[in-house]
């Protein structure tokens, strides 16, 4: 259709279109469209699909039942309905549906670029060699993680302190604080649980930071020993 020029389809403006609509942009969503896509919910097809074939008038409870079909259709996108004797609709519908196809696509758009994002942020991570995590500010709650992270004990989705450190509360040696409020990196060596830790903070964006720490246990206590041994001497 693109190579002809046409840029728009009107699907159901002859009383046929799929009447479960949500299915339909699923289906959409999943094998792409080249066109913009601008569904009605066709009366013969909500017909059909209540009383078949057979040309009788609905009972109450049939037409409570299209009302349904055709109220589930808008509310998954279908924004209007056609009836043969007035056409009155299409073009505000047209025009609603278009309206939404830019919001659709520009959402696709910001939905992708935070997957890119995501995965690079991903490959970042993982190339690190020791704990790293992604968090927000305020909150520290964790976005990403590597693997050495995971093993640590910390989990996506919760904080920092509760998953890593086992805390109802922040670390009280955390620097994230003094990231968020001038944006400068910090770092600092500590000991927590028996474990000696040189610790990074750094900003990345306003809502995102990277805290990152490596396991110095080994090397500290290779310069206890150090300082003993010449004490000794």
């Amino acid at each position: 259709y693109i190579r002809q020029g046409v840029t728009t389809l009107v699907c159901g403006n002859c009383g046929t279109s799929p009447t479960n609509i949500a299915e339909f942009f699923r289906r959409l969503g999943d094998g792409g469209t080249g066109p913009n896509i601008a569904v009605l919910i066709g009366h013969s097809s909500v017909r059909r699909q209540v009383l078949g074939e057979r040309n009788v008038a609905p009972s109450p409870q049939q037409l409570g039942e299209m009302k349904r079909i055709v109220r589930d259709a808008m509310r998954a996108g279908a924004h209007d309905y056609l009836m043969k004797d007035n056409l009155t609709r299409l073009v505000p519908a047209i025009e609603r549906e278009l309206n939404e196809a830019r919001e659709r696509h520009q959402r696709r758009q910001v939905q992708e670029q935070l997957k890119e994002q995501m995965v690079l942020n991903q490959v970042l991570l993982d190339s690190f060699p020791c704990v790293a995590m992604l968090l927000r500010p305020k909150t520290r709650e964790v976005i990403a993680l590597n693997k050495a992270a995971m093993k640590a004990g910390a989990v996506s989705g919760e904080t920092c302190f509760k998953s890593w450190a086992k805390s109802d509360r922040p670390c009280s040696w955390c620097l994230a604080p003094e990231v968020w409020s001038n944006g400068k990196q910090r770092q600092l060596e500590f000991e927590a649980r028996g474990v000696f830790w040189d610790a990074h903070w750094i900003p990345v964006s306003e809502d995102l930071y990277m805290h990152y720490a490596f396991d110095i246990t080994q090397r500290k206590l290779a310069e206890k020993q150090q300082q003993q041994i010449q004490i000794r001497m």
